[in-house]
């Protein structure tokens, strides 16, 4: 697969968003009392997302005879037959709540150790040169989300999608970061003249939720992200993406086909991401 070099746009047909917003109501309560300035922020940016993906999203073509390996909570096991669309398709777990959610995880999950960049601004600026293992395409997808939310530009995700993504996916301007940030900046700019916001994204925690041999997989990484209008609201957000390895390029590529299930928002560290599968990100020395 080539990386996609040209923004594309649906025509004839209505994209269906897999990850509606969530109340301003809910994002309140997770913000925990933090002033509506900070909240608006929040709610523009679309980080609270739907548990789980509506079931009927999925592509018309046939399922991959390929066994697909499932990771989840509870270990990973092979599900024969499983095509990678299924796979990409299936509902995250639902996180818990409830207070005990909240404190530290009784048993802390084994950490990921994320690989170094070899080049510090690759494609669309983002750093690349990971290896082709778990690990990298993990570190890879983080790399993307942070430069992606950090710059928080419409025209950046764009840029970045293209320079990321094979062909067969939904257009740029439809990619969930893409929508994401417009919404972001739309809010911010209805607040008024003068109103500014800094977001801060820091990659916190990994897991797959699926495999396909080496060179493909499902890949969600939890990032925690920040945004201070007047004082700050912090919100976990995970992003999962389908990625596949470019022999040609040497380097992890967001895959074709729908956009995976989305996980629900869940703070980093929490006894509740522990339980939905995250694990903790540790840098390589």
């Amino acid at each position: 697969m080539t990386p996609r070099t040209a923004h594309r746009r649906a025509r004839g047909r209505d994209l269906i968003d897999p990850n509606p917003a969530w109340s301003r109501d809910r994002l309140r309560l997770l913000a925990g009392g933090v002033v509506a300035a900070a909240v608006v922020v929040l709610v523009g940016l679309g980080l609270a997302i739907h548990q789980a993906l509506d079931p009927t999203r999925t592509t018309a073509s046939a399922p991959d005879p390929t066994p697909v390996v499932r990771s989840t909570a509870a270990g990973t096991a092979a599900v024969p037959g499983a095509g990678r669309d299924a796979a990409a398709a299936a509902p995250m777990p639902a996180v818990p709540g409830g207070r005990a959610a909240e404190l530290p995880p009784a048993v802390a999950p084994a950490a990921l150790r994320l690989p170094q960049p070899t080049v510090l601004r690759g494609p669309g600026g983002v750093a690349s040169g990971f290896p082709r293992t778990v690990e990298g395409a993990l570190a890879q997808l983080a790399a993307i989300d942070e430069f992606v939310l950090t710059t928080m530009q419409p025209a950046t995700a764009v840029e970045v999608y293209q320079a990321w993504a094979t062909e067969g996916g939904v257009p740029a301007d439809a990619w969930v970061l893409t929508r994401h940030v417009t919404s972001f900046r739309s809010t911010l700019n209805r607040a008024g003249t003068g109103v500014t916001a800094r977001v801060t994204v820091s990659p916190a925690a990994g897991l797959v939720k699926a495999t396909d041999g080496p060179d493909w997989l499902v890949g969600c990484v939890l990032l925690d992200v920040r945004a201070t209008v007047k004082t700050e609201a912090r919100l976990g957000f995970g992003h999962c993406e389908r990625l596949q390895w470019d022999a040609a390029a040497q380097r992890w590529l967001i895959a074709p086909g729908t956009p995976p299930a989305q996980p629900g928002a869940v703070t980093p560290g929490t006894a509740a991401a522990a339980q939905v599968g995250w694990r903790p990100f540790t840098a390589s020395a």
